[in-house]
């Protein structure tokens, strides 16, 4: 499981709500276990890949589909950090999920 800004937060306030203070500890697994949570930042790529197979599904004419097409046409990269889309996210987990 590796670090996540989100799954952070997430057991931050668990931690909390639990009222888990600094000298006592509880592993994650055993944070998620008690409270029968799921790690968020695994939710959301499990959201992300639904509604990205609902988007596939859809007819080839609907506005979706042609905004996909026009996205994904090469062309020379601004400089500077590139900002997160969600096509990018989206790709980003297909290619780590092999």
């Amino acid at each position: 499981m590796k670090s996540n800004t989100v799954d952070n937060f997430q057991q931050k306030h668990l931690y909390g709500i639990l009222d888990i203070k600094w000298p006592k500890f509880i592993s994650n697994e055993d944070l998620y276990e008690t409270t029968a949570g799921s790690i968020w930042s695994d939710k959301i790529t499990n959201r992300r890949l639904t509604f990205l197979g609902h988007i596939v599904r859809l007819p080839e004419e609907t506005q979706v589909h042609k905004f996909l097409n026009k996205f994904n046409i090469p062309r020379k990269k601004p400089r500077g950090v590139q900002k997160q889309t969600w096509i990018r996210s989206a790709s980003r987990v297909l290619r780590s999920r092999g």
